[in-house]
């Protein structure tokens, strides 16, 4: 089992500092799939420390980037919260080769 350290650190380090052409995939137990990219939010941290973080999904990014360059501020209601405790692993993809990968569990 990953201990939330270790999960968080990976989190930070590979998938924060994602640009396009990559997208991150987050899969989740159930089956879930969820397609974007990770984006700092001001409850970051707290968040982390529960095992969550934010999300932007890509059926959400032209509208969350729209909004963003518009006001000049990151709104967290384009954003899903992904649960640690439900996923099953997180991957960084380019051009359909996975580039990085943390599986959990």
């Amino acid at each position: 089992m990953l201990t939330l350290a270790y999960v968080t650190e990976k989190i930070k380090d590979i998938f924060y500092p994602t640009y396009a052409p990559s997208v991150t995939v987050i899969k989740y137990q159930d089956g879930q799939e969820f397609y974007g990219f990770f984006q700092d939010f001001d409850d970051d941290e707290e968040l982390l420390e529960k095992g969550q973080c934010r999300f932007i999904p890509n059926d959400n990014s032209s509208d969350y980037r729209t909004e963003t360059q518009k006001t000049g501020r990151i709104n967290p209601k384009f954003s899903i919260i992904v649960d640690f405790k439900r996923t099953s692993n997180i991957s960084l993809i380019e051009r359909g080769i996975t580039l990085r990968e943390v599986n959990f569990g």
